[in-house]
């Protein structure tokens, strides 16, 4: 539904008229890109930039003349130019830009903030602007192999993507995907097979790695939250897989870590009557926990982890969404975490 402001008319067939407000918010993009410290495209304490915010005219007619107002939760953000402009003309069909200037002052660590935008139109006929919402991280810095916890909140986490070519029309790869704009999660299609109406249907595989981490004396544990939703009939699925100093890879976990098996005639890569995730996870399409205790069998080694993906030539799925991986028992911190803002700068222009 529309948010407060927008409108939907709905009747039965050839007794009425189905209506909804035509415009739409189409991205919005926060940006140190006025006055900045280190121009790492996060404002941070002490810096000016531009809330970008696009709008997409999805009517009949073009929207000559707009005005836009923005507002914010968090107190330290301010508008150093005002927090209302005119926004220029919106042609059907056309998506189109607008910026208003931001500042932050005194944050304290990492912080959020969530913009309330209000466009208002005569032309719309709207009896109260057309609102939404803009949810945004403040004052903060990557700092790469700083953890042994990956949140995938980094727009770099150094995982590596593998797997059939994506040019294939049905061939999707793993990829960082946004459930809200403060949490990230890396999401593994079960795709329907190769198949692109030339060539016949073939399986396909995806896989996620891990840098390498290095393996302490104490015993190594692996854990993630994660969701899946593989095609019923256990044709597809996903497992977990270790590589030992670069060498081939082997299946990872006792059978009790899966939920099921690939059935016996899959032709998914990773196996027939394997041991995998397999179906729908049972609180779909909330997160659950999973943990592996290897022991000490990998002390002193390096290993690499990956999660795998084998569907058959048809038929998928919603796939399987990743997060939230701790990795116990390892001496180095091979993940991107991110840290608040402390350096005390002079911005320039």
């Amino acid at each position: 539904m529309p948010p407060d402001g927008g409108f939907i008319r709905l009747a039965t067939y050839g007794r009425g008229i189905w209506e909804l407000s035509q415009i739409e918010l189409a991205s919005t993009a926060l940006a140190d890109d006025i006055a900045s410290c280190d121009s790492d495209g996060i404002l941070d304490n002490g810096e000016i930039g531009r809330l970008r915010v696009t709008l997409m005219n999805q009517g009949p007619n073009t929207v000559n003349h707009g005005t836009l107002t923005v507002t914010s939760s968090n107190p330290h953000v301010t508008f150093p130019q005002g927090n209302a402009i005119d926004f220029p003309a919106l042609p059907k069909g056309i998506q189109t830009s607008a910026y208003v200037t931001v500042t932050l002052n005194g944050a304290a660590g990492i912080e959020e903030t969530e913009f309330k935008i209000a466009f208002q139109a005569p032309e719309l006929g709207l009896p109260s602007p057309f609102n939404v919402e803009s949810t945004h991280r403040l004052n903060y810095d990557e700092q790469l192999q700083s953890s042994a916890t990956e949140t995938f909140e980094s727009a770099n986490p150094g995982w590596s993507v593998s797997g059939s070519p994506a040019e294939d029309p049905n061939i999707t790869n793993w990829q960082r995907r946004a459930l809200s704009p403060t949490r990230h999660v890396f999401w593994g299609p079960d795709n329907n097979g190769q198949i692109d109406d030339v060539k016949p249907g073939v399986p396909d595989e995806q896989s996620l790695t891990s840098p390498v981490m290095h393996v302490e004396a104490d015993p190594l544990v692996i854990s993630f939250q994660h969701r899946f939703s593989f095609e019923a009939g256990n044709w597809d699925g996903g497992v977990l897989e270790i590589s030992v100093n670069n060498g081939a890879w082997a299946p990872l976990g006792p059978a009790t870590f899966y939920n099921g098996s690939t059935n016996a005639g899959t032709s998914a890569p990773i196996g027939a009557s394997r041991r995998a995730f397999v179906g729908r996870s049972t609180t779909w399409p909330l997160f659950i926990p999973a943990t592996l205790n290897l022991g000490t069998v990998y002390a002193n080694q390096d290993v690499r982890i990956r999660f795998r993906i084998g569907a058959d030539e048809s038929t998928g799925a919603p796939g399987w969404d990743i997060d939230d991986i701790v990795i116990g028992g390892i001496t180095n911190t091979p993940f991107t975490s991110l840290v608040a803002e402390t350096a005390a700068c002079i911005p320039t222009p």
